[in-house]
This record gives C-alpha cells, structure tokens and sequence, in this order.
C-alpha cells in the first residue's frame, strides 16, 4: 500500500519518487484504497517523514504556477506541502505550496519561506484546492477559486536546486505535511490569466466546492 513512484501525467518525465520503504506515503490502509472526505483516491503523508521527491521543473520562480488538491488530517505547527526552489540560493528561491502555519496556508516565497501571502484557515478534512500563479508583474493566490491576493513578482533562480519535495522542506528535513494529497499540477508558465479557467477545470471534475 505504500507508493515508490508517482506518475507525471504530462509526458515530460518529471515522475515524483521514494525509493526508501520507510519514506514512502500510502496509497492503500487496512485494505482499501484511501480516499478523503470527497471519495477521492489520495496518497497519505503521516507527517513522520514520508515524502517524495521530484526534478526541478522551473529555472525561476517568476515563471511557475502551481494547483494543489489536498486534505488536511491534522492542523498544527508548521508544514510544507510542497517545495520547489531553496533557501539556500541568493536571492532565496522559495515557492512552499502552501506553507501551512498551524491551521492558515500560505504561499512561501522568494525571501518569505512561510507567510508571502495569505490564503487563509483550512478546517481539517475538508477537501480544498489551493492554487497559485505567477502573472507578468505579481503571484496570485486562489483558496476554492476564490482570489486571496497578490505579491510582486520576485525573481531568483532555481538552477542550482536538484531535488524538491512533496509531503515536506527538501531533503534536508523539516516541515513534514500531514494529510491527504489527490493531485498536484506544476508548470513552469505563467498561468495568471489562465487561473480561473483551471480552477473551474479541476472542481468541476472533482466537485471540490
């Protein structure tokens, strides 16, 4: 029940892997096939370290977009769901989607790694689909298709970073997400304009909100 390698659907290859056992999140418990609150299939991450990593699919993170279906299991301390980018770059070149501060999610980005921008509390189970898109002057933030607002557009480059991570921060540890993920979409495009239309995409065939 626990998942080494979990496919790109777009045809570029960028396959999200754990080859350790120990790492790996569930996509079967007790028998059956997990599911969140909406009967949606989803991989389960215990925020004990389970993880997966994946290549870096942008050289900036002013050309990146991100949608992010998820339910959280639990709320509390600081977790990252996704990370693209590093800390560690100069500028930094953060993109944490979310970062969840106790029960708020944030976008983290550029210099902030954990509040650049507010998309406000998510109750537990209770799935949400938070989504955020570079535009040509500033990133915008979505919860259920509804605009939280924008930041400038930075721009720090992510060609020095060789693994990201979905379910925690990098492989250096830390942050360890703790819930339910169905899908993940990253693109290295600036997709603000398109926004809406994808957001409506995805509810309409999961019937999120």
């Amino acid at each position: 029940g626990f998942v080494e390698t979990w496919y790109d659907q777009s045809g570029s290859g960028n396959n999200a892997t754990q080859t350790t056992a120990g790492d790996q999140p569930n996509i079967v418990s007790n028998g059956g096939i997990i599911k969140n609150a909406n009967g949606n299939p989803s991989l389960e991450f215990d925020g004990s370290g389970k993880h997966l990593e994946y290549g870096n699919v942008t050289s900036n993170i002013n050309t990146i977009s991100s949608f992010i279906y998820l339910e959280r299991t639990a709320a509390s301390g600081a977790e990252i769901v996704t990370s693209q980018g590093s800390s560690a770059t100069t500028p930094a070149s953060r993109w944490y989607t979310p970062f969840f501060n106790s029960a708020v999610a944030y976008l983290g980005y550029d210099a902030i790694g954990s509040t650049a921008l507010n998309l406000g509390t998510v109750s537990t189970f209770t799935p949400t689909l938070l989504s955020f898109a570079c535009g040509e002057s500033n990133v915008e933030g979505f919860a259920n298709g509804t605009s939280k607002g924008t930041i400038t557009l930075e721009d720090a480059s992510t060609t020095s970073v060789t693994n990201d991570d979905i379910g925690k921060f990098g492989t250096s540890g830390g942050f360890e997400y703790t819930g339910r993920i169905t899908e993940y979409f990253i693109y290295a495009s600036k997709l603000q304009s398109d926004a809406d239309t994808i957001n409506d995409e995805i509810n309409n065939h999961y019937n999120i909100y």
